[in-house]
């Protein structure tokens, strides 16, 4: 399994069925390895500890990966 198999693996198990689509996967931006754009149907209500974990996980993997989420539109309330 490579790198960005196993990033894709965690985000699986943390968001799993919040995830909108598929991740898309970029170039790396200021030294990260890549990034990776994860799609969220709505933020989950453990989402900062989906998160926290989320990028604990991946941080113990030994690179520097970027993870953003997006929301669809109407999912953002100010």
């Amino acid at each position: 399994m490579d790198l960005k198999e196993t990033v894709a693996k965690i985000v699986r198990e943390e968001m799993g069925e919040y995830i909108e689509e598929d991740m898309q996967f970029t170039g790396s931006y200021e030294g990260e390895e890549f990034n990776v754009i994860v799609k969220l149907r709505y933020e989950p209500e453990d989402f900062e500890q989906r998160n926290a974990r989320l990028y604990d996980r991946v941080w113990e993997l030994g690179y520097d990966i970027g993870i953003f989420m997006e929301y669809p539109e109407e999912a953002i309330t100010v």
